[in-house]
């Protein structure tokens, strides 16, 4: 009689811990940004934070499940993943619980890719054509000095030059002076940056900040 108790006892622990089931609750810091997916046991089944248009969703699963977490721009150019945190912390953007054995809570962190606008004045608005580039800009400008002063077209001679840029990327700044002008320096504020005429060789840099530089 014994053993039979013992026996029902260990059956009904057995299947009370199979029956437990956990958790997952993922959330996107900003739908607008990005998502996140969801895998179930190598593919049986699938969920996303987009599933109900909130960027959250709850996903309740059995004890010893496997889910792997990945993190997802909706456009690469413009935001970027940061990091997983919550119940885990790791700025990995696939993340793999091997077996659940508790409840999670998790938000994946998204972010706009910070931009700069980096302008080049001329101090003299006649002196020399600038030109600000990068090899991968996202919109950029020149102000011409003479709009109507020459025939055809627009002054090729720029006293105002800006780009725009994401962080990380390197900006080229090129002068070409006009005969009977000299130049005398390339200047954040009063820092100079360079007094080599940068046309034959530009002068480069990578902005952390929106500037205005002065050609001098």
């Amino acid at each position: 009689m014994k053993r039979k108790l013992l026996f029902m006892l260990l059956l009904v622990l057995s299947i009370c811990s199979w029956a437990v089931n956990y958790t997952v609750s993922v959330t996107s810091s900003d739908p607008l940004m990005g998502y996140v997916d969801i895998e179930i046991n190598d593919g049986d089944d699938y969920y996303s934070t987009d599933d109900l248009g909130t960027g959250t969703i709850d996903v309740e699963l059995a004890k010893n499940t496997k889910v792997k977490l990945t993190a997802v721009c909706n456009d690469d150019d413009l935001y970027r993943f940061v990091r997983f945190e919550g119940s885990i912390n790791t700025t990995k953007s696939d993340y793999t619980i091997n077996k659940l054995t508790k409840n999670y809570t998790i938000t994946a962190v998204f972010e706009e890719i910070p931009t700069y606008t980096v302008t080049v004045t001329s101090q003299g608005a006649n002196g020399g054509y600038i030109s600000i580039w990068s090899d991968n800009d996202l919109e950029g400008d020149c102000e011409s000095a003479y709009d109507d002063a020459y025939e055809g077209g627009s002054s090729p001679f720029c006293y105002e030059s800006w780009v725009k840029v994401y962080e990380n990327t390197e900006v080229k700044v090129e002068i070409e002076l006009i005969d009977g002008y000299r130049f005398l320096g390339l200047y954040d504020g009063e820092t100079l940056l360079t007094a080599d005429i940068p046309y034959t060789a530009p002068y480069t840099f990578i902005p952390t900040r929106d500037k205005t530089l002065t050609a001098v």
